[in-house]
């Protein structure tokens, strides 16, 4: 595959729903973060057939990819070649949890700030988790793109895992999980996903099971954090920017 039809790809994966959540088993298989984007980038920019979409390939692996695509709104996302499917018994549910403390305590932020700037910003910036991917994704005014990117940048590249954050998910995701599991037409797929792959890669769980809620630190999840959150697994993709500003 070259690196313009999987960026494509990336992109209109990241874009859909991030899937359906169960509790399941805890993941035991390992997997190497180094596994498939081992890269020896160069920066370079593609431009697609239809003249349509431009990929920039940074020294360091990054990728960003864009349409200028006219309209009222610019649409803009950060994509983290991680989760669940890449997880072992040490980390199951921890992409899980690296989506519900996004947008907290960063280096850039406090968790009230992100939360006004959201607001000013039209609230339309979320994040998900996913088997393949973590998403930080944002639609804003075009002259707002710069401020939200600046804050997808601090929240994926430079948060703070502060015990208050962790501690306020072991309120919340207890709630999720049995929301979760009351609703059968999210709880089956999930069940069926760990009895089809058994332990480790598809077969891990979407949320992250209790007792590695319990267990989690700031430690590990800086741990986790450095692991995966490398530029070489990440790829930067709108609709609406001009490539060149992005």
């Amino acid at each position: 595959m070259s690196l313009l039809s999987g960026a494509r790809c990336v992109g209109r994966v990241a874009w859909r729903s991030a899937g359906r959540r169960a509790k399941t088993t805890v993941a035991a298989a390992s997997v190497d973060a180094s596994i498939p984007l081992a890269h020896k980038a160069r920066h370079t920019t593609e431009l697609s057939a239809d003249g349509r979409t431009h990929v920039t390939t940074f020294a360091n692996g990054l990728r960003v990819a864009s349409e200028a695509t006219a309209g009222h709104f610019g649409a803009v996302g950060v994509y983290v070649d991680a989760g669940s499917r890449y997880e072992d018994g040490a980390t199951a549910g921890y992409a899980h949890l690296m989506d519900r403390l996004a947008f907290r305590n960063s280096e850039g932020f406090t968790s009230a700030e992100s939360a006004a700037l959201i607001e000013k910003l039209g609230g339309s910036i979320m994040s998900s988790s996913s088997r393949e991917c973590i998403m930080y994704q944002a639609a804003v005014f075009p002259h707002d793109v710069a401020a939200a990117v600046r804050l997808m940048a601090d929240a994926t590249l430079r948060p703070k895992f502060l015990h208050e954050d962790i501690d306020g998910l072991r309120e919340s995701v207890p709630w999720e999980i049995r929301d979760v599991e009351s609703k059968p037409d999210m709880f089956l797929p999930e069940k069926l996903h760990e009895v089809a792959f058994q332990r480790g890669t598809l077969g891990n769980p979407l949320l992250c099971p209790l007792p590695q809620l319990s267990a989690a630190t700031p430690e590990s999840l800086t741990s986790y954090h450095r692991r995966w959150y490398r530029p070489e697994r990440m790829v930067v993709a709108a609709i609406g920017v001009d490539h060149n500003e992005l």
